[in-house]
């Protein structure tokens, strides 16, 4: 089988409007070569080795396996990541968290991360400004073990800390800033998930009770007296709502992601 055949027969499986490029990822995957190389050469025949690999990726992809989980890479604020099924996809609207950050923090600030799963929002922040003190915590030493390659890939040793905890992070009230990605999805909304999600993605950093607010409610609760800010990824403007009706002592400023929907939440506590 030729390069081209190869990605005719990626776009002729995958039927999705990115079906191009996750060809060109799994073809990169199973072969070594380059994207460059890939249309550079459209030609070249691929060796038995790299079109059974890619056969195989392709059956996976066309079952919903996530093309990240079968790369075991997905690009974040302009970086690369590993990524594994332990840890959930790094998305493109989780970088609004990490553009508003990088607006609040000052040099030496100190930031805690709460949920960091691949690391990838720490590591962006570690790597777009300077002088920072980064703790970033999860539950799962799976997730800490992947966080730890994606730190030591960009070298950010020095910049960020990491600690197994759960939502009750020792000092937590000295932070500057606190960044809590966690799971936000209500029960009865995990079933429409599409399957690729649902199927492969961990349903433990996903699904929040009844309301969404399982995890956000546990952590705005320890800390009525908090000064720096607070930045959460939500789902919707009705869970903004509530914690707004639960925690009154706060002030809240919607943030909006690409398709302008409220995405996320700037939380600081009334003067």
């Amino acid at each position: 089988m030729k390069i081209q055949k190869a990605l005719e027969l990626g776009c002729c499986t995958l039927h999705s409007e990115t079906a191009l490029l996750d060809s060109e990822l799994l073809l990169q995957k199973a072969s070594g070569l380059s994207r460059e190389t890939i249309y550079a050469y459209p030609e070249r025949k691929l060796s038995l080795f790299s079109q059974i690999r890619f056969l195989y990726y392709l059956h996976a992809a066309s079952h919903h396996k996530p093309i990240a989980y079968l790369t075991g890479h997905k690009e974040f604020f302009g970086m690369d990541f590993q990524v594994n099924r332990h840890v959930l996809i790094p998305r493109p609207d989780t970088e609004l968290l990490v553009e508003e950050a990088l607006k609040i923090l000052k040099n030496n600030s100190y930031l805690v991360e709460i949920g960091t799963g691949s690391g990838c929002i720490s590591c962006a922040i570690a790597k777009s400004k300077q002088d920072l003190q980064i703790l970033a915590c999860d539950i799962s030493r799976r997730a800490l073990a992947l966080a730890k390659k994606n730190i030591q890939r960009l070298t950010l040793q020095n910049t960020i800390r990491l600690q197994k905890a759960d939502l009750i992070v020792p000092k937590i009230e000295k932070a500057d800033l606190i960044i809590a990605n966690l799971p936000y999805i209500r029960s009865k909304d995990y079933l429409a998930l599409p399957l690729t999600i649902r199927k492969y993605e961990p349903r433990l950093a996903l699904e929040a009770g009844a309301d969404g607010l399982k995890y956000y409610k546990k952590l705005l609760a320890q800390l009525p007296n908090y000064q720096g800010v607070i930045l959460i990824e939500i789902s919707d403007l009705q869970q903004a709502q509530e914690l707004e009706t639960l925690f009154p002592g706060f002030h809240y400023e919607y943030l909006k992601d690409l398709s302008g929907s409220i995405r996320a939440l700037k939380i600081t506590k009334k003067t």
